[in-house]
Formats: C-alpha cells, structure tokens, sequence
C-alpha cells in the first residue's frame, strides 16, 4: 500500500509501506518510519526503479510526521506559576543545577557533514567485525543498534548508569561476534569521540540566560550520559563557553547511576556546598530530573516538553514550569 507526503515545495512523493489500518486511512499523512530509510517509489513515468529515500527527504519526512502527530495529540498548556511560590524560591535558593540535554544542549541528532553520528558508529561497528572476518548486512547492524538501545533503556529505567562499552558489548552479542579486547576499545573509543568531531550547540538563549544566573547563584551540571561521555560532553560545554559557569559537573557515567537515583544530587550539592533547601533544579524529564530533584529535598523546574519521551504519561510535579533556562533567568532575576 501507498500513502503520500506533500512537502513545502509542493511536490508529492509516493512511498512504500506497511499496511494501513482502515480507521487510519485518509488522514495527511500515514507513515511508519523505519530505520534503515523507507524504500521509495518514484512515480515519474520515465522512472521506477525503488531507490532509498535521500537524507534531506528523510529528515523532512520525519519532522513533517512530528508535525502532524503534535497536531493530533492534546498536549497541554503551559500553567501559570504560583506567584508566592516564585517569591519563596527567589528569597530561599543560592544554588542551581541543570540537565544537559533538551536543557543546555540541542538534543537533536548530530551530524558531521551530511552524516549522522549515528550512521557513522554503525559504519565503524561492521568495519570492525569485518576485520574480524564475519559479514553482516545493513538490517542486522540497525538491529544491534537498536538492541544496545534498548539496554541502555533497561539500565536507564533502573537508575544504573550504563556507557559506550555496555552497548558494544550488547551489538556484538546480538550479532554473536567476539572481539579481542584491543578491537573493543578501539570500538568504544570511537563511539565516545566521534561526537567530538562537532559542536553541540546550545539551545537558545542558554548561554546569556546561564551567564546571568552565574552572577547571583552558584551553579552544577547534572547529567544522564549514552554513548557519549563526560569528558567529551564537557568540552561541548566548553565550545558553548559554558563550563567557566558550573562548580561541578555530575555525570551518570562516573558518578556509576543515573537520574532519579540521589547520588548524582548529593554530589552536586556536596561540591556546591549547599543544602537541598536552598538548590533548584532545572530539566525537561518530569521522571528523572523533577523527581530526582523532589526526592533529594530541592526546588524542581521543569522545562514544558509534554510531548517528549515519556513526560505525559508521570504526575510528578514541579515548583515552577518554565519554556527553558531563559525562562527560568527571566522569573529569578527581575
């Protein structure tokens, strides 16, 4: 079956997919996307041989699907915040620690050029068991990916931190590879560092709103991390010249858990020499950093993503409900 996707230049491309549901016919657009890239047929009658979907399209493809699928979804509104609530924060706290990404950081998928770093450490991965003799094909190498990711995901959900060399060693069992130890650290380095190869960026707005806070509040960094390091986000803070700001930096990778468990906060609070009374955090998970935060007896902010991760579907609640670190700047300090 086909559906269509119109884009901005009006053009419409037919797609090959799955199967419909007939009580989900006839909406814009019915799109499962896949990884790797949704086969595509061009309609063009001097054309019709299937080809693999460019990235551009790709890429559109995907944002034009979280267009739609926002636009059907009810996502609520941002509430006002309790203005005795803003008065006692603004008079009680010294501290503030913040998430990393979706807070400081863009949390979109990087690139170097036009490849994502995704698709680069699953190029590296078969490059590795090539040389280790074994052959595997695109669709096993997207499911081992997608395996790691999914024990990172057990790990996360328990609160146990989880790095690079766990989800090699997920790929290579899904795969049924072995490698000697020098192929697997040769493996995990490069999937730390290739996210060195570019700048993160920062959202907007956080460098100025964060420099602001720095001036009145002492401030920490409390961050779950993937396949990408501590050490190699904090030169992304560096680049974005904000690690000059933060007295500590708290990774789940070495702290050896992850958001909500207390550990990360106590670290941070501990070196920030302050009291959980007396610290806010700022994030955008309602169930790792707004909890974490509540738990370890601080002010918690959360960053209004409704529509992102899991964030509908936990009750845990904030002090305050902020659009981002700007935000949060721009209610502390008036």
């Amino acid at each position: 079956m086909c559906c269509t996707a119109t884009f901005m230049s009006r053009s419409t491309i037919h797609f090959l997919i799955q199967p419909v549901p007939e009580k989900q016919q006839g909406r814009d657009i019915n799109v499962e996307v896949r990884d790797p890239p949704i086969p595509w047929v061009p309609r063009h009658p001097t054309s019709s041989r299937p080809d693999v979907l460019p990235l551009h399209m790709f890429r559109e493809l995907i944002m034009l699907q979280k267009t739609v699928a926002n636009q059907n979804r009810k996502i609520p509104p941002m509430m006002k915040n309790d203005a005795d609530t803003i008065t006692k924060i603004r008079e009680t706290i010294t501290a503030i620690t913040f998430d990393l990404w979706g807070t400081l950081l863009d949390d979109r998928p990087v690139a170097v050029g036009e490849r994502l770093v995704r698709d680069m450490r699953m190029a590296f991965f078969k490059k590795m068991v090539q040389r280790a003799g074994r052959e595997i094909d695109r669709t096993q190498l997207v499911a081992a990916y997608r395996h790691a990711a999914g024990v990172f995901d057990h790990y996360w959900k328990r609160q146990q931190a989880f790095d690079a060399r766990i989800g090699i060693q997920a790929m290579l069992d899904f795969v049924s590879v072995e490698l000697d130890e020098q192929a697997v650290a040769e493996l995990v380095r490069y999937f730390e560092e290739v996210n060195d190869q570019v700048t993160i960026p920062a959202i907007t707005g956080v460098p100025e709103a964060v420099a602001a806070l720095a001036e009145r509040y002492r401030l920490g960094v409390i961050s779950d991390t993937g396949w990408t390091p501590g050490r190699i986000l904090r030169n992304h803070l560096q680049r974005n010249g904000l690690l000059q700001h933060f007295a500590v930096t708290v990774f789940s990778d070495e702290a050896g858990a992850c958001k909500p468990h207390p550990r990360l906060f106590e670290t941070a609070l501990s070196a920030l020499k302050t009291r959980p009374q007396t610290t806010l955090h700022i994030g955008d998970l309602l169930f790792t950093d707004v909890r974490g935060a509540k738990a370890a007896g601080c002010y918690a902010a959360w960053i209004h993503r409704p529509d992102f991760l899991d964030n509908h579907t936990h009750n845990d609640q904030p002090d305050l409900i902020v659009s981002g670190v700007a935000g949060l700047a721009e209610i502390l300090l008036k």
